[in-house]
């Protein structure tokens, strides 16, 4: 018996060490310091910048200094303040923004701490998005100029969450719009980590939820959800079926619809297969077609040249011959659905 017992408690004692390691070590790796990739067709502010206008801006999140732009329209009717994805940025995201701007909004956006050209040794978890938004409304609430604008709030993936779970402080807004977002910064941790190491991912939920006490306190489980019923302005939640980051069916913001109080709250839900992945959609289905079949010679290259220096030189000079405009061409059926439930949601409410 004793035997036994020593066996089971050893046991234990070693899933929580790996458990525990397992979890320091997808911290480490997933919210280090994190920069944009100047090698992707993503048109950049190089391929933009003589045709928009944009101001440096910067405010501080705790002790960090964030920096960013604002994206300036010639006649304003509003301001976006937009929060990226993970791993990516602001200048990820110029087909959209610029879109923005040609139909007369302001784009305020920024990197996230440990991002780009934002202060910080790295990101820490999930909940930072959040922190780093609730600083960027309490900068523009501050601003004599910012303040008394229109004003919504539009995030994509870990920016999407931001876009709701924001409204667990005390901030107001004339809209939102989330995009592949997902609800609980635990729940999406487990899903994601069950579909890399497969059984032991779905019980990692408790160390998870030890990291993000231990790293952002009582803001380690704020929800989106929890944030859209705080609020009583419009929400519109968008999500592709297809989405293989953020699933719909488990993690998303749609996946926890019967959760969702606030009676102003749309679901718009993306099912064409071409453009229902979890960032496929923000370009022309033509300019997603290209881009699979230029991902397509991307890839054939790993097989030809087994030369690490050789590759990098190959794919360069593809994507040197590729047709950026074309790669990036803005998907206008998506935005201007997007910009009616704008007018509906300002204009009409």
């Amino acid at each position: 018996m004793n035997i036994l017992l020593i066996i089971i408690c050893a046991a234990a004692a070693l899933y929580i060490l790996v458990t525990l390691l397992l979890t320091a070590v997808t911290f480490y790796k997933s919210y280090g310091r994190s920069s944009i990739s100047e090698e992707s067709t993503i048109a950049h502010w190089d391929f933009y910048k003589d045709r928009y206008t944009r101001r440096e801006i910067s405010f501080l999140s705790g002790k960090n200094t964030l920096r960013g732009h604002i994206y300036e329209a010639v006649d304003p009717k509003g301001l976006i303040v937009f929060s990226h994805g993970i791993w990516s940025g602001p200048e990820d995201y110029l087909t959209l923004i610029t879109w923005l701007v040609d139909h007369n909004w302001n784009v305020f956006t920024y990197s996230y701490t440990g991002y780009n050209n934002s202060d910080g040794k790295w990101a820490g978890g999930l909940p930072r998005s959040v922190l780093d938004l609730h600083a960027a409304l309490a900068y523009i609430e501050s601003d004599p100029e910012l303040q008394g604008m229109k004003r919504v709030i539009l995030g994509h993936s870990w920016g999407a969450y931001a876009a709701a779970a924001v409204f667990n402080f005390s901030h107001s807004a004339d809209a939102v719009i989330t995009m592949s977002g997902f609800s609980d910064p635990v729940e999406i941790s487990v899903d994601v980590a069950a579909s890399v190491v497969g059984p032991l991912g779905r019980s990692m939920g408790w160390a998870v939820r030890l990291f993000n006490r231990i790293l952002f306190g009582r803001y380690g489980r704020l929800t989106a959800v929890n944030g859209i019923n705080r609020t009583d302005c419009p929400v519109l939640i968008l999500h592709g079926e297809n989405d293989s980051f953020i699933n719909y069916q488990t993690s998303s913001i749609p996946a926890h619809r019967s959760e969702i109080t606030n009676s102003k709250a749309a679901f718009l839900t993306l099912t064409d297969p071409l453009q229902s992945d979890h960032n496929n959609y923000f370009c022309s289905p033509e300019a997603t077609r290209k881009f699979n079949t230029y991902k397509e010679k991307s890839d054939a290259l790993k097989q030809k040249y087994t030369d690490k220096q050789e590759l990098k030189a190959a794919r360069r000079q593809l994507r040197e011959q590729a047709d950026i405009a074309a790669l990036n061409e803005a998907n206008t059926d998506l935005y201007e659905q997007i910009e009616e439930f704008l007018k509906a949601a300002i204009y009409t409410a």
